[in-house]
């Protein structure tokens, strides 16, 4: 097993007191997967990879009874230590490239200074032949050129593929792949989708794909975790989350894509907005958007996970009780 999260919680200090924005979080990540994690804004997936980072604000406060990587306990890692798992063995990809690379600097510089961190001690004469490979390995034409431009000179599919030759430098076990794909026409969508795949089984990574979109996840992961309100609400396999679903949410993510209904048929959209964390609702955090909510939803204040043939649901009106 590479990654293992056991209840990871994470909490803000804030001057309105203390909430928590993710809680008792528990997965599994095998070498050489992909894991698909969707959900929407606001549902804890880009802090929960950032606390796998160690990139999380000093006003965080984050537990969990067992939270290792490649047999690394990431609670107890010094910023020193941190420092050798960043990019060398824990990889990111943050959303937006265009807000993520400095526009002041080449792709070049900032390619080049990956290296170097990735790499202490790599002759400097080995450094720029390594940028022009990951560039011809991301697929970016004409490397040489491309290399010394700025960028706003650069597409923002060219500018993704050169976040990934960036995030890849120091060959990660496990890639974080934060929304890259958001910013991108379908076509350039799928381009990225393939060179990801194409790279995690090159190089026999692990990869966390995360998006809000579950047609994009299901085209690239193994496994698919869906996220609401902080909470892990279901996981299982793709074909089980995409064909055989229990929760309501999960149900409603589905029908909310488009080709999901008849073109003449209005899009679909879940009621209502994620709730605050700061002032959750007791019971379900799904139960006011729920079309299938009871009383008991509301009133359980711990709603248990099931468990059946591989795949885990959050809810006690589960789909399969409504057909």
């Amino acid at each position: 097993m590479l990654l293992t999260v056991k209840n990871l919680s994470i909490s803000f200090e804030t001057d309105n007191g203390t909430f928590q924005a993710v809680r008792n979080l528990s997965f599994q990540l095998d070498k050489n997967k992909i894991l698909g994690v969707v959900g929407e804004s606001g549902c804890g997936k880009s802090i929960t990879n950032l606390a796998l980072m160690g990139l999380l604000p000093p006003e965080a406060i984050v537990t969990a009874d067992e939270l290792t990587f490649d047999g690394l306990n990431l609670l107890e890692l010094s910023e020193k230590k941190w420092s050798v798992v960043r990019g060398k063995k824990i990889g990111m990809i943050f959303q937006d490239p265009m807000t993520a690379l400095n526009p002041c600097f080449t792709v070049r510089y900032q390619l080049e200074e990956a290296i170097r961190y990735n790499h202490i001690g790599i002759p400097s004469d080995q450094v720029y032949p390594m940028a022009l490979d990951l560039l011809s390995m991301v697929g970016i034409p004409d490397p040489k050129s491309r290399i010394e431009c700025y960028p706003y000179e650069l597409s923002g599919g060219m500018a993704q593929r050169i976040m990934i030759a960036m995030a890849i430098s120091g060959h990660p076990k496990l890639l974080i792949a934060d929304e890259p794909t958001t910013a991108l026409d379908v076509t350039i969508q799928l381009q990225i989708l393939k060179l990801l795949k194409e790279i995690q089984e090159k190089n026999n990574m692990s990869i966390i794909f995360v998006s809000h979109d579950l047609n994009v996840i299901s085209k690239i992961s193994d496994k698919i975790q869906v996220m609401y309100a902080g909470e892990i609400i279901e996981s299982g396999s793709k074909t089980k989350i995409i064909n055989e679903h229990k929760h309501p949410y999960t149900k409603g993510l589905l029908e909310s894509l488009p080709g999901h209904k008849k073109s003449t048929e209005k899009l679909f959209s879940i009621p209502g907005i994620v709730p605050d964390l700061k002032n959750r609702p007791t019971g379900c955090q799904f139960s006011p958007r729920c079309e299938y909510s009871t009383s008991d939803c509301e009133s359980n204040k711990t709603i248990e996970i099931n468990d059946h043939d591989g795949q885990q649901w959050r809810c006690l009106n589960p789909i399969s009780r409504q057909n």
